[in-house]
């Protein structure tokens, strides 16, 4: 049984949590193609680049930003009727201009393409320039 709401493990000195064996997440970093998402490039410097992720996420609201260092950002996204939280990483690798991203729910074992959804529409934005 999967705790709801339970705290998930993030990334360790800045990099990218691993994806739980349950099909409730993404990421840029998955080896299994079916949890695979592209990683975005970097728009400008690294400060330029995390202005824009921060940017995109006060935009696309209902979420907080639990941690922010230099090349990592771990927001929360709390879901508007039963208030599931769902943890997102961004690292900005600056060898190779990529920002890698992860989405993983926190309760449940399916997420019904919730957090793929996301990855969308932080995508759509960010790549806009908000």
């Amino acid at each position: 049984m999967v705790q709801a709401n339970a705290t998930v493990e993030t990334g360790a000195a800045g990099r990218l949590a691993p994806l739980p064996s349950s099909p409730n997440a993404i990421s840029s970093l998955s080896g299994d193609a079916s949890r695979q998402v592209p990683a975005l490039p970097m728009k400008g410097d690294r400060q330029q680049t995390m202005a824009l992720i921060l940017k995109t996420f006060a935009t696309m609201g209902h979420n907080s930003v639990e941690k922010q260092e230099d090349v990592y950002v771990h927001v929360v996204f709390v879901s508007r009727l039963f208030h599931f939280k769902d943890d997102v990483e961004l690292y900005i690798e600056e060898e190779t201009g990529m920002v890698h991203y992860r989405s993983a729910s926190r309760s449940g074992y399916w997420d019904f393409g919730v957090n793929r959804k996301r990855y969308e529409e932080f995508r759509r934005l960010y790549m806009s320039g908000v």
